[in-house]
């Protein structure tokens, strides 16, 4: 289901590059706002793929300008590789504050979570990030998807080598 435009109710589209919507009929905008403090925006209430964690569905939403895929129950993203390279690389240019530099030593039960890219419906590989911030990621080498769980990309935004 497409977003309706607030003015007229028709449906609006994503102005390409942007995060935002134009509607065509009323020539209206559509900004929509940020879901969490790490600048994440829903762009649709609508998803199709099931979340790999709980099973609800990703719905579509912009970080740093990068199409992801957002679970609204347990707050994770579904990303490219690519994307999250970029998105890792902006917010971490764009961090202001103290770098973390504790480190978390990792548990057994993080490491042998079994996940199902929602593409390919194969097992994910669960695995240390390898770059700073001491978190588990999941990616489908297949479908060149990365998952991150709530509050991960935080951690490795704001971790030093």
């Amino acid at each position: 289901m497409a977003l309706k435009c607030d003015n007229c109710g028709a449906p609006m589209s994503p102005v390409q590059g942007q995060d935002y919507f134009f509607c065509e009929y009323c020539y209206s905008f559509h900004f929509p706002s940020e879901e969490a403090d790490n600048g994440l925006m829903v762009l649709d209430d609508e998803g199709r793929l099931p979340c790999p964690v709980c099973e609800s569905t990703l719905v579509p939403a912009s970080l740093e300008s990068e199409r992801v895929l957002y679970c609204k129950k347990c707050k994770g993203m579904y990303m490219k590789r690519r994307s999250f390279t970029r998105v890792v690389d902006l917010k971490r240019a764009q961090y202001k504050g103290r770098p973390l530099r504790k480190r978390k030593r990792l548990t057994e039960d993080e490491l042998s979570r079994k996940t199902v890219c929602p593409l390919c419906n194969k097992p994910m590989v669960t695995h240390p990030y390898y770059g700073p911030g001491d978190v588990i990621i999941d990616n489908c080498i297949d479908c060149n998807m990365i998952w991150l769980d709530e509050g991960e990309l935080t951690i490795i935004e704001r971790s030093s080598e």
